[in-house]
């Protein structure tokens, strides 16, 4: 439960341990991002990992002159093949950073259409503002939205700790929105990164696996109700979320530091079983809180978080999945959408939390969740109507005439036009009568009496039916009626 008044605003132990581990990560991130400008670039986004995939060039970046093109595959860098590269950059401690001035040259060697083709490629430090803005110039108005999204993150996780200092699902959210911070912050780390001594494998500035994850446990297991893990051990619980993901990943990197293949597989299980761990918690606690919660204020925060909580899940990680998605196809509109998707799963979240945390507004979650719901299926059906429709239409033109036409599009749309409101009715009484049955069971209510009201004349008839209404639409404990003549 929430303390008010001017002790809510008073720092507690719990408070100042979550503002230390949020500095820690703020500064242990800024001093990463700092490490890797130092290390000259060839100035070009790509992507893969040479661990994994191939490297593909994508786009300059740095505004300078590069004989690498888009699409360019990298084999080799200097004859060091690119999965031995990452074997290196792995085995920090045994490399020694050379002394590079900027527009030293280093010998690629890449795979042109299907040509092996040895370019001398120059590096440079890259500022921070020129990889921003190269950023921005490639992914255009997503790319601001997405920093954006997390300065807003972060800035929602502030005023809410500050608000609340002594509530613990305030604590979890300053360390996601500081997490959300720093992963915005532009942190590249070249390829050229294997020839440098490099730190242990961002262990400890995982961000989901050191915040945002463990944050998310400790918010379910905390709010609105502590559940038995904070009750029982309110100090100890928090501890072991937040440090066992971390050591975990340092124990294994220190165990295989020399073995990248082999830490990449044992760090695989502590990932998937972080994951796991996060999604059956949410289960739970979806429905332990659902079964058992009968506050008004402790079931109005419930539903805040979940709908926040399940906000962030579908949209943002679903997004994640169509971003992956997209990147496999050639126009890339999976991942326009799935960026945008996820976006609005990183608005959702905090917005909902800081509501539920600080209590304002409460009682307007059902009309918003009831909402989302009417106009996401209405979306999507009027969506697979439209595609649909431009489908069968273009089929039929071809077949009589031989070619597409742009009609068929303007037919589409028209018709998705015209049955908007036909089928937002229909589906706003489906979701109705399927999530919000009382309040669909009391609309049919006042509907028949206003039906009989327009046929009926008699005053004591009337006044009996609407009694008999109010009383089985809202079920008061007492009830009378004044008629004025």
């Amino acid at each position: 439960m929430s303390t008010s008044g001017h002790t809510a605003r008073r720092f507690d132990a719990g408070s100042w341990a979550a503002l230390t581990y949020a500095l820690a990560i703020g500064f242990g991130s800024l001093l990463f991002v700092i490490w890797a400008w130092r290390i000259p670039s060839d100035g070009w986004l790509y992507s893969g990992d040479a661990g994994g995939s191939a490297i593909v060039f994508e786009a300059n970046l740095s505004d300078r002159p590069s004989p690498l093109r888009s699409g360019d595959t990298l084999i080799a860098i200097e004859g060091i093949e690119s999965k031995e590269l990452a074997d290196r950059s792995h085995a920090f401690y045994a490399l020694q950073s050379p002394p590079w001035p900027d527009g030293k040259p280093m010998r690629y060697t890449v795979m042109r259409g299907e040509h092996l083709v040895t370019l001398d490629v120059p590096l440079h430090r890259i500022a921070p503002w020129t990889y921003q803005q190269g950023m921005v110039r490639t992914q255009g108005m997503l790319q601001v939205v997405q920093l954006v999204s997390s300065v807003f993150f972060f800035g929602i996780g502030v005023a809410v700790f500050l608000l609340r200092p002594r509530e613990r699902a305030a604590h979890a959210l300053l360390i996601i929105g500081t997490a959300f911070l720093f992963q915005a912050i532009p942190a590249i780390t070249p390829i050229t990164t294997a020839f440098f001594p490099y730190p242990p494998p961002s262990v400890g500035f995982d961000y989901w696996s050191a915040a945002i994850l463990p944050s998310i446990v400790y918010l379910m297991l905390a709010f609105p109700v502590p559940l038995w893990p904070v009750r029982r051990f309110p100090r100890l619980a928090p501890l072991v979320i937040y440090a066992l993901p971390t050591l975990s990943l340092n124990a294994l990197y220190m165990l295989n530091h020399d073995n990248r293949t082999g830490y990449e597989t044992a760090s695989s299980f502590v990932y998937i079983a972080e994951a796991l761990v996060t999604m059956g918690v949410l289960l739970v606690w979806l429905f332990h809180n659902g079964v058992t919660l009968r506050g008004r204020i402790e079931r109005a925060q419930f539903a805040w978080m979940s709908f926040g909580l399940l906000s962030f899940v579908l949209p943002g990680i679903g997004g994640w999945l169509l971003l992956f998605l997209g990147v496999q196809t050639s126009e890339g509109g999976g991942a326009l959408l799935g960026s945008a998707l996820s976006v609005i799963g990183w608005f959702l979240l905090p917005l909902c939390l800081a509501i539920a945390i600080t209590r304002h507004r409460l009682f307007d979650i059902q009309l918003i969740i009831r909402r989302t719901l009417v106009y996401t299926a209405l979306t999507f059906a009027l969506g697979v109507l439209y595609l649909a429709s431009v489908v069968t239409l273009q089929a039929l033109f071809v077949r009589f005439t031989g070619q597409e036409n742009t009609l068929a599009v303007v037919v589409a749309t028209l018709a998705a036009a015209a049955l908007f409101r036909p089928l937002r009715g229909v589906v706003q009484r489906t979701i109705d009568r399927r999530f919000f049955r009382s309040k669909y069971d009391a609309r049919l209510v006042l509907e028949a009496f206003a039906a009989r009201a327009g046929r009926e004349a008699e005053l004591q008839t009337l006044a009996a039916d609407v009694l008999a209404t109010v009383d089985e639409s809202l079920k008061p404990e007492q009830l009378r009626l004044w008629l004025v003549r």
